[in-house]
């Protein structure tokens, strides 16, 4: 998580579990489809929480991570809230 102050607000953004699993290992969005047979965009779109994913493709990416990302976990999308500070 990460926190940032602009005009009094603390803005935490929560990154996504699968983009700090890519960040953890290096790999960018499409080098990450390739494992997971599936397309760059495909990706970009679950880190976005956009878009409906059949369940073989969201198994298709948990199994790439080794399921180090879980399904569930993968529908989570990154969000940003603002809090009063």
């Amino acid at each position: 998580m990460v926190d940032t102050v602009t005009s009094g607000v603390i803005t935490r953004c929560m990154k996504h579990p699968l983009r700090v699993y890519l960040e953890k290992k290096g790999l960018s969005q499409a080098a990450f489809a390739l494992q997971a047979n599936t397309s760059r965009q495909t990706v970009w779109r679950i880190l976005a929480g956009k878009g409906d994913y059949s369940l073989e493709t969201l198994r298709q990416v948990s199994a790439a991570t080794g399921n180090s990302v879980s399904i569930p976990e993968l529908l989570i999308a990154e969000q940003a809230r603002g809090e009063a500070a």
